[in-house]
């Protein structure tokens, strides 16, 4: 069945940290601090990451003083935060945060990576810290990271073109440019220049990315049907492959839906909350790309399906009178002929096609050199050679 979408480009950031994302990347050593995960912030507009290194075990309160010190610390006031649905991004520390900035938090759906952006960014950065640990990973955390961050944070956008220091930043910082300019930027000098270059950058910077995301919308929408209408009271299947639920999909053939289940609530075209049974022991709230809607029609062929059989009878069933057995009439034997792929070489006794020696010399084994007399005089010797592969098709054994 093809999939039901549609992308949502009308409230994309349109300032940087307006709205970011946050996610944490597991899976490192343990360095000597105690750091083995690193908590990952990135602006949804100038795609500027932050990487902070902290512990697996970090708390809620912890990533909210983390968040205080890389982002609000700098004066950037988010008025989105999309965090990953785990519980101590998504708890009630992050919704006291969310509600003292006046922003809203909106955390990604579980199994629907593609609503959190920083996903894609959390791959570039794990292969950034990759190759900058070949050689060494002692000091992992103060050394990799840094640099990766500032690696990253340097590089040109394909959508913009753009640094996201460019787009944060009214100038770049020393270091940046010691480390990848070779000149300062050219006719600007002034304060009153550089905001003005700063200002065109980013009215370009929101030209390109309103163009992607318009291109890409369009690929989305082509590929998927239209969202369906629901409204509270309809009914719906899960599907299990994109929503897995516990205690399914034990085999091949288990069905690869669950429901239907009522829809409580529309919280938006995208995302709706169902009715689920007690202790299922998931959210109730579902993507709409996830369900199916139950046909509203009633079903055209139910007066034609048989009925099931009873599971018990008191009488027995009278077997149906044995028919006599239908002989189909005997066919002419087939025409033989020889493989397809041996058509075209010489299959018959004689002389091989490819060689000047009758067919029956060649038949070996040859345990030592053999001379023989060929008609037109010559003597040639014939031994025998082992080799790793005989074609079916020229060798005339």
């Amino acid at each position: 069945m093809r999939r039901t979408g549609e992308l949502e480009i009308g409230k994309d950031a349109a300032l940087p940290f307006e709205a970011i994302s946050i996610d944490l990347l597991l899976g490192f050593p343990r360095s000597r601090a105690g750091h083995d995960a690193v908590l990952v912030v990135l602006d949804l507009f100038s795609r500027m990451v932050l990487m902070e290194p902290c512990s697996s075990s970090v708390t809620s309160e912890d990533i909210a003083a983390i968040l205080s010190d890389r982002v609000l610390r700098m004066g950037w006031r988010p008025r989105r935060l999309v965090p990953d649905s785990e519980a101590r991004l998504t708890g009630d520390v992050m919704r006291r945060l969310a509600a003292s900035l006046q922003a809203e938090l909106r955390p990604s759906l579980p199994h629907h990576h593609q609503a959190n952006p920083v996903e894609r960014t959390i791959q570039t950065a794990k292969f950034v810290l990759q190759s900058l640990c070949v050689t060494s990973r002692a000091h992992w955390d103060r050394r990799a990271v840094p640099a990766a961050e500032l690696a990253i944070n340097s590089t040109p956008s394909v959508t913009t073109g753009e640094r996201p220091f460019d787009l944060v930043f009214v100038a770049h910082p020393d270091l940046v440019h010691a480390v990848f300019d070779s000149e300062e930027h050219s006719g600007v000098g002034s304060f009153a220049e550089r905001l003005a270059a700063a200002d065109a950058r980013l009215s370009e910077a929101r030209e390109a990315v309103s163009v992607a995301r318009a291109a890409q919308k369009r690929n989305y929408d082509r590929s998927r049907a239209a969202l369906p209408l629901l409204e509270p009271g309809a009914r719906v299947y899960v599907r299990l492959d994109d929503r897995p639920m516990p205690g399914d999909l034990h085999d091949k053939l288990a069905p690869r839906k669950q429901g239907p289940y009522e829809v409580l609530e529309v919280l938006s075209p995208h995302r709706v909350r169902l009715a689920l049974p007690e202790g299922i022991g998931i959210g109730n709230e579902f993507d709409v790309s996830q369900l199916d809607v139950t046909p509203a029609v009633p079903d055209p062929f139910e007066n034609h399906r048989a009925g099931s059989p009873p599971a018990t009878s008191s009488s027995p069933v009278p077997a149906s009178p044995a028919s006599p057995p239908e002989v189909s009439p005997s066919l002419p034997p087939r025409e033989r002929h020889a493989p397809r792929a041996m058509r075209e070489y010489e299959t018959g006794p004689g002389t091989f096609s490819m060689s000047i020696v009758p067919v029956e010399d060649l038949r070996g084994p040859y345990r030592r050199p053999r001379r023989l007399s060929l008609e037109d005089g010559r003597e040639v010797v014939l031994v025998e050679k082992p080799v790793a592969f005989l074609s079916r098709l020229t060798a005339p054994a």
